[in-house]
């Protein structure tokens, strides 16, 4: 379960009424990269059909398709949030999952985005969460403890949204419909007990 953070601004308005010309979307860690036309940061513009409306960057890229923390010390890096978040970046794209190690400190505690996050609110930004996950078979157990462990830092969560990261199967199939009644129960499952809407 991972994370899709908006920078609390006035002139952004609602999250949901964003639109592409007005956003500076950046990831600070991708993970798995290759090619620059690979990254999520140029597939969100390929995909939003827009690109010169939208600017998309990353910060540090690693190579292995692992955790962040792993990935870094494959290539005897570290991850660096400080140095490689933008101040002007409006949206915020976490790698890995919330309680994924990015890094870890001298004491062998791990570095996540709660902690980031945490830290950045004591220093006065605000940053309100949108929760990201897949529609399938585990993702109550895992957007559940996903929202608690940063409701636990105190974290604004403002909803859910689900990302399929599968090719849909033939709309006339039977795979398709029990898909199809799986993701639906998930998401009322999700919004009854975690008190927020899906966006």
């Amino acid at each position: 379960c991972d994370i899709l953070a908006k920078r609390a601004r006035e002139n952004l308005g609602n999250f949901d009424n964003l639109k592409p010309k007005s956003v500076h979307y950046h990831k600070p860690v991708q993970c798995g990269y290759r090619e620059e036309k690979l990254t999520d940061a140029s597939w969100l513009s390929e995909t939003l059909g827009r690109p010169e409306q939208l600017r998309a960057s990353v910060g540090q890229f690693f190579e292995m398709p692992a955790s962040p923390h792993l990935a870094a010390a494959k290539e005897k890096k570290e991850v660096n949030l400080f140095a490689n978040i933008p101040e002007d970046a409006d949206v915020i794209e976490g790698a890995g999952g919330v309680a994924v190690p990015l890094s870890f400190q001298a004491n062998s505690q791990a570095y996540t985005w709660k902690n980031w996050l945490k830290e950045r609110k004591q220093k006065g930004e605000q940053f309100k969460v949108i929760l990201t996950s897949s529609p399938i078979l585990g993702t109550l157990s895992h957007t559940i403890t996903a929202f608690e462990y940063l409701v636990s830092a105190q974290i604004e969560i403002l909803g859910f949204l689900f990302v399929h990261t599968s090719p849909a199967s033939p709309a006339n199939s039977e795979a398709f419909q029990i898909e199809k009644e799986i993701t639906i129960s998930n998401q009322e499952t999700l919004e009854k007990l975690l008190q927020r809407p899906f966006l």
